[in-house]
């Protein structure tokens, strides 16, 4: 209470604000309480959280209601400065070490020091904050590396679509899991970006590719990956953990929840969550997390895997590596994993739904002068063999009823026979050797073209 009293009196400026006053009043109010007979530990602790709630108000009142000057000090290593102060920013010069301020105008003076180089033994103590900014930035790279791999595919996916709008980038690949494991876009003879994700059925995809389109006139081709049962797939009417990934991923991007009902009820977490008020006045902790996640993404070499993440760690459909499995567990897998997709075969109406987009989307690509080639995946003989198949008939009929109107490529993986079962990281996803197979015969085709 005496620290308290003691700022209070200290710190008059203060007084036009309503939560000062506040303060102030209540703390009469809990001295004459304490002094009084009618002292109870109960009131007590009311009255106490109750100051603590206005010295939270106070703290917030004065971070809005008062003018800040940020100074800078030292070398910007990162060469983002500029782009991440909400205030214009004064540079102190050689040898200078005090604040700027004009007399009468109150206003809190905030340094930004780079402490990692500007010389030991100078002092700055005109300033109502010295910040170590060199401190400061790797905490919050830190964080920023912790946030996004909290939500691994959806900032995966935002900073892949930030880079497939470049004017550099010349094909986009788009699909569910099957063209994410199957094809290696950092071995692709042409500038490729791959931007499928586990469960991205055909709207999401088609989705994806138009907000990239519209924006970068170089795109030429367009992968899309697919097996026998995609057409018959619809995420937004899927259940259980499939259903999240619109929430966590889809929505925040393109706010758009097709066929499921979604309000929004989940926030994307971000720095601002974690850090004081302060830190969100001083900087735009927004701009700063982008240019943190783009150097995350670069880091792990523009693509989905990379040192730190396999396929093997990426599958969670099978114990242990498939090499390792006998027959007889192989086929129960396998079995299990085509009942999940078999399921599928009753939506006839997403089917429909599927062929209907694809025709508009070939319409789309016309228009544009782009190429669409549509890949389907091979997968595991313990899989092939329980899959439904009225899958592998409706998936040819809807081939072949789109090509008797457009131009489009399509390549049958299914049924080149250089894959092998050390191909797959699980009964029908490949692994790095069936990738760069796969990837070897799209050049292959790509350099074909060129001669």
């Amino acid at each position: 209470m005496n620290q308290l009293a003691d700022f209070i009196q200290k710190n008059s400026q203060y007084s036009v604000i309503s939560s000062y006053i506040a303060i102030a009043d209540l703390l009469v109010d809990i001295i004459n309480f304490c002094n009084s007979r009618s002292y109870s530990t109960r009131d007590l602790l009311n009255k106490y959280f109750k100051i603590i709630k206005l010295l939270s108000q106070l703290y917030n009142d004065v971070l809005n209601s008062y003018k800040f000057k940020i100074y800078f000090k030292g070398t910007d290593k990162y060469k983002i400065l500029k782009k991440i102060i909400n205030y214009e920013i004064v540079i102190l010069q050689d040898g200078e070490t005090r604040a700027r301020s004009k007399e009468g105008c109150f206003e809190f003076n905030i340094l930004l020091l780079s402490e990692e180089t500007v010389s030991e033994g100078m002092f700055f103590n005109d300033f109502d904050e010295v910040i170590t900014y060199d401190k400061l930035m790797n905490d919050l790279y830190g964080l920023s590396n912790n946030i996004y791999n909290s939500n691994y595919d959806y900032n995966f996916l935002v900073n892949a679509i930030t880079k497939a709008k470049e004017a550099a980038t010349e094909s986009i690949i788009i699909g569910s899991s099957y063209p994410m494991f199957g094809i290696d876009d950092r071995r692709i003879s042409q500038s490729t970006v791959n931007l499928s994700l586990p469960s991205q059925d055909i709207y999401y995809s088609l989705l994806i590719a138009k907000s990239v389109i519209d924006k970068n006139n170089s795109i030429k081709e367009v992968y899309l990956g697919t097996g026998y049962w995609s057409f018959h797939f619809d995420l937004s009417k899927a259940k259980n953990s499939a259903i999240t990934r619109i929430e966590k991923v889809y929505y925040p991007i393109f706010r758009d929840s097709n066929n499921y009902i979604y309000e929004d009820l989940k926030r994307i977490s971000d720095i601002s969550m974690f850090v004081p008020p302060l830190i969100t006045k001083i900087f735009d902790v927004d701009e700063l997390y982008r240019i943190f996640g783009h150097l995350i993404f670069r880091h792990y070499n523009s693509s989905y895997f990379h040192a730190n993440l396999s396929r093997a760690e990426r599958t969670e459909l099978i114990p242990c590596a498939l090499t390792k499995l006998d027959a007889l567990k192989k086929r129960e897998i396998g079995i299990a994993r085509a009942g999940q997709h078999n399921k599928l075969i009753k939506f006839k109406q997403t089917r429909i739904n599927s062929q209907i987009m694809l025709n508009e989307f070939l319409t789309y690509l016309y228009k544009k002068k782009i190429k669409l080639i549509i890949l389907n995946f091979p997968s595991t003989k313990y899989y092939a063999n329980s899959l439904d198949n009225q899958f592998e008939k409706e998936y040819y009929q809807i081939i072949k009823e789109l090509k008797t109107i457009h131009d489009f490529e399509f390549i049958d993986l299914k049924e080149n026979i250089e894959f092998e079962e050390e191909d797959f990281v699980d009964m029908d996803h490949m692994n790095e050797k069936g990738a760069k197979k796969v990837t070897e015969l799209l050049n292959i085709r790509l350099n074909s073209k060129r001669i």
